[in-house]
Order: structure tokens, then C-alpha cells, then sequence
């Protein structure tokens, strides 16, 4: 089965600009204009597969995610494993390349020592 393109969700948009005072169609072939509503909820749609999929391959782990901003909850290891999956998966799935700097892991127990691994930029790091 096939899924829909989260870069990809509409086939084609019709947006208006500004140009010398009157209006011109602009027409858009990839993804939802800013101004549609139905966006977030077509990208979220598109993702959710995707999504789907890594959490059932990481059951130890707990996902919250708000469209393409995830953080992970788990052990360590196996939540940045599971981000770095989600990651893969949403690029060649979904024609995603999220911003890793708005993603995150959790480990309430774990020790900065014990985090130490997980690159600065990634929210849960310790550097």
C-alpha cells in the first residue's frame, strides 16, 4: 500500500497574491498552503503511519508528538534509536526531513552520564 507523501498532500492548491495592487493565481503542486486550515491535519494524516510503525518496533517506548516535533520516552538507547528510526523512516515514507532541534528524548531515570551520547541540538541532551 501506498502512502500519501507528507510533503506531497494536496495535488493542487490555488493561492492569490498581491502584485501592483491586483490579485494573481499562484498555483502550488507540493504540500498545503500555509493559510489551509486542513494542513496540519492532511501532514498529520500522512505521518501517522509512519509513526505507527516505529512504535510498534520500540513498544518500550512512549511517543508524543505534535505533527513533526517528537519527543521519545523510554531507555536511553532505545529512545534515541527510535528517534533516529522515525527519522529514517519519515524521509524515505513520507518526503520528511524533520528539524532534529525541535525533537527530543526523555529518561527521567537516567543520569546525564547515561545520556551523555545524544548529540547537543537534541532536546534531553546533557551538553
Amino acid at each position: 500500500m501506498s502512502r500519501p507523501s507528507a510533503s506531497s498532500t494536496s495535488t493542487l492548491a490555488r493561492s492569490t497574491s498581491r502584485a501592483s495592487g491586483c490579485r494573481l493565481p499562484a498555483d502550488s503542486c507540493e504540500g498545503a498552503q500555509q493559510v489551509d486550515p486542513l494542513g496540519p491535519f492532511i501532514f498529520a494524516l500522512a505521518f501517522h503511519a509512519t509513526l505507527q510503525q516505529v512504535a510498534a518496533e520500540y513498544p518500550d517506548c512512549v511517543f508524543v508528538a505534535f505533527l513533526d516535533d517528537v519527543t521519545v520516552l523510554g531507555p536511553p538507547a532505545r529512545a534515541y534509536a527510535a528517534l533516529q528510526r522515525l527519522q529514517s523512516l519519515a524521509e524515505t515514507q513520507c518526503d520528511l526531513k524533520s528539524d532534529m532541534s525541535k525533537c527530543g528524548v526523555i529518561s527521567p531515570a537516567a543520569s546525564d552520564a547515561e545520556m551523555d551520547f545524544i548529540p547537543a541540538g537534541i532536546e534531553g541532551s546533557p551538553h
